[in-house]
């Protein structure tokens, strides 16, 4: 599980940088009421899992003060029903669970972000070291438009 909570954290740090690229008309982002950066964050998963997401959140909030993760929940059974409409309606979450199978599809359709850059900035950043992530894990994320496990990277 530890493993696991590191993976999570780096994907909100990565979120983070993305923010700036969220549903805000002038670029800025979701935003509270207090001005910190919001991501939200839908995922599935058990009550115990849940509870060691909110951990990793409280965590990452700590480390990130200026941010705020909202955390949206559901069954694994009903996860890919919601993912789909929160596409068909433009209000997907800024990070999202997704299986290696859905890559090609959602980045045809334009949902998907390439996180090239804001990968080579977290590193940079010293927030993530990309060389501590499965070459395996990382290759089923690669999509260059016509071959899964080549080109730029879209989740991790």
């Amino acid at each position: 599980m530890l493993k696991r909570s590191k993976k999570i954290f780096a994907m909100m740090a990565t979120a983070v940088m993305l923010v700036g690229c969220g549903s805000g008309a002038s670029g800025e982002g979701a935003k509270t009421a207090d001005g910190k950066k919001e991501i939200t964050w839908m995922c599935y998963g058990q009550p115990q899992e849940t509870e060691v997401y909110e951990q990793v959140i409280k965590k990452f909030e700590e480390k990130y003060p200026d941010v705020k993760v909202k955390i949206v929940t559901t069954t694994q059974d009903q996860y890919g029903q919601k993912i789909q409409a929160a596409m068909a309606s433009n209000t997907m979450a800024d990070v999202v669970y997704m299986g290696p199978g859905e890559v090609k599809a959602w980045v045809n359709s334009g949902k998907m972000l390439n996180l090239d850059e804001y990968i080579e900035k977290a590193e940079s950043d010293g927030i993530l070291n990309i060389d501590d992530v499965w070459d395996l894990a990382l290759t089923k994320y690669k999509y260059d438009g016509e071959i899964i496990g080549q080109g730029s990277l879209y989740a991790l």
